[in-house]
């Protein structure tokens, strides 16, 4: 198993690398596979131990350096299908060492991070931000401002790539509870559908034996309680979505809105275990009331997107509320910014290949007034073969991986493996690798549209078309 040393564990570092799965100790030696020095020491510099990777913090003690603020980097090579790093933070340019595709730095024996995680990963703040896609107009969402998911897919490179130049086997936790296969999870936000518009989607979803995560928006007419209760009996997952379709900034009133929505599904026989706000808006007040009110997770993509669960980090402490991240794009923003439908199956499809290169489920989420069933038949089609669940579930099973612990080299939890370009899993670690099912590793797709990140009329248009939808609720 693949170990890392940390001789600052910061809660940055603590989310990060148990998103990841790499278990770490916090420590001041150097004999591991892997060394992370996030606090200067005195001689540090001598150290002639091979993959000993330096915070910019750290570097910047013995070398000099130049610092430029960064909105967001593209990057090229093999790391191009993580256009664009969003950081929105210094980076750290070092004159004795040698920058590399990856934004990585390379000085003797170590690696030079050129950001600090920490001025990234408990960032809070939120921005419009554009998504890819091959065409002029590009689909958008309010979105975390930086983007987590990609720089956590980068760090990994980076720790894979130094265990290779040491010819060492990269084994972590698994992303996906069943070992060499994908995962996918639909999600469904209720508001403001009515009866055929949820029970055309539950049609859809009981021809291809999908078992969705629903989330209601509890002013709904009693007939689609009763629906909704049904949806639970047949081992749907139902969770709430809100009373009044807003956050807002205080916690009594973010309160008072969750309780009285889960108070009207509890009278309708409904209990949630989950909680997604509207608009995918989150802040601390939001959080405080998630957790008061004991739910087991929530969801919300201004918080962060397309990434692994994680806890959150506010108020000086960790969040006992398990954030499980989703891809913020719906077809409804889709259809905003004019998609046809094929274009629209074609997103999704370059969405789930980009999942499916990087072992991580695909989630997904829907309104069911805004239809489009056919764009959604053709999603299903695409993972009719792979393994679905709910939210729960997999927040259940993510837990369950957080808390795992090694005994004898063995879990139940899946392990990880890389060496070179070829992959498998295992749950053994005393197995000989030679006897294990080794496949070539995939590839996300470059990402290199120009105007993912060049400000146009059509965000300021969509901002203020936000604004305004939520003055009217």
């Amino acid at each position: 198993m693949t170990k890392l040393h940390i001789n600052k564990l910061t809660p940055a570092w603590k989310i990060i690398l148990n998103q990841i799965g790499l278990p770490y100790t916090e420590t001041d030696s150097v004999e591991a596979e892997l060394v992370l020095m996030n606090t200067y020491s005195a001689g540090m510099e001598n150290l002639q131990q091979p993959g000993i990777i330096l915070t910019p913090k750290v570097a910047s003690q013995f070398l000099k350096y130049k610092i430029y603020p960064q909105k967001s980097i593209f990057l090229q090579g093999e790391f191009a299908d993580l256009n664009p790093l969003d950081l929105h933070t210094n980076f750290y340019l070092f004159k004795e060492a040698k920058l590399l595709k990856s934004g990585i730095q390379r000085y003797k024996n170590f690696w030079i991070l050129p950001f600090a995680i920490e001025d990234v990963i408990i960032k809070n703040k939120n921005q419009r931000k554009k998504f890819y896609a091959e065409r002029y107009e590009l689909p958008s969402e309010i979105v975390s401002k930086v983007s987590k998911g990609n720089i956590r897919r980068w760090l990994q490179r980076v720790f894979l790539k130094i265990l290779q130049e040491n010819h060492k086997i990269y084994v972590r936790y698994s992303h996906l509870p069943q070992p060499e296969q994908n995962l996918f999870i639909f999600r469904i936000d209720t508001d403001f559908a009515n009866l055929n518009e949820v029970e055309q989607l539950y049609e859809l979803l009981e021809k291809y034996e999908i078992k969705a995560s629903w989330y209601i928006e509890a002013t709904a007419e009693t007939k689609l309680m009763k629906f909704y209760r049904k949806l639970q009996e047949n081992n749907h997952e139902v969770g709430l979505h809100c009373f009044r379709h807003r956050v807002f900034k205080d916690y009594d009133r973010n309160l008072q809105n969750m309780l009285q929505g889960k108070t009207i599904l509890q009278k309708n026989g409904i209990f949630p275990r989950g909680f997604v706000a509207p608009f995918g808006e989150w802040n601390e007040n939001l959080d405080l009331a998630i957790q008061e009110l004991g739910f087991d997770y929530s969801s919300e993509f201004s918080l962060n997107y397309d990434d692994l669960p994680f806890y959150p980090y506010t108020g000086n402490k960790f969040s006992a509320n398990l954030q499980i991240p989703i891809h913020p794009i719906s077809i409804g923003r889709l259809r905003r910014s004019h998609f046809t439908e094929q274009e629209m199956i074609e997103y999704f499809r370059f969405v789930l290949k980009q999942k499916g290169a990087y072992q991580e489920p695909l989630i997904i989420y829907h309104h069911p007034g805004h239809k489009h069933w056919q764009v959604l038949e053709a999603i299903f089609q695409e993972v009719q073969a792979w393994p679905k669940q709910t939210m729960l579930e997999y927040a259940n099973w993510w837990r369950q991986r957080q808390e795992a612990e090694i005994l004898n080299e063995t879990t139940e939890i899946p392990f990880y493996m890389q060496k070179e370009d070829k992959y498998t899993y295992t749950k053994d670690l005393k197995v000989t690798t030679s006897k294990l099912n080794w496949q070539l590793v995939k590839s996300g797709k470059p990402v290199m549209n120009p105007n993912l990140r060049k400000w146009s009329w059509r965000d300021w248009l969509y901002n203020f078309e936000a604004w305004r939808g939520k003055v009217k609720k």
